[in-house]
């Protein structure tokens, strides 16, 4: 009982001496993304998204959409190459065109 209260306290005095107010701008934050996304060569991830058509009231389109981005900072558009697949269709960016893949008509 004894060591199960000398823990609580240690793992309480670590919270509030762990615990500090450091409060950082939008501007600070940023710049902070910035300077981290600026480290990777490239980047993956994937995006939930819903598309409401004005000819569909009732009906809201759900995609999920994945993204490849690899860093060419030769490139003055994107900045790379850009790989995008949702749902059939993949999008593709190669620096000097773009390429539009439906999979369902293959």
């Amino acid at each position: 009982m004894q060591n199960k209260a000398i823990m609580m306290l240690f793992l309480g005095a670590l919270l509030l001496l762990g615990c500090k107010n450091n409060p950082i701008t939008s501007i600070e934050l940023a710049n902070q993304f910035l300077e981290e996304n600026n480290q990777h060569s490239s980047v993956s991830y994937d995006i939930d998204y819903q598309i409401k058509f004005f000819n569909q009231i009732q009906d809201t389109t759900k995609v999920n959409a994945k993204v490849d981005l690899i860093r060419e900072t030769n490139d003055s558009i994107f900045g790379g190459y850009i790989w995008v697949t949702a749902d059939s269709v993949s999008t593709y960016y190669n620096r000097e065109a773009l390429y539009s893949i439906n999979h369902a008509t293959q």
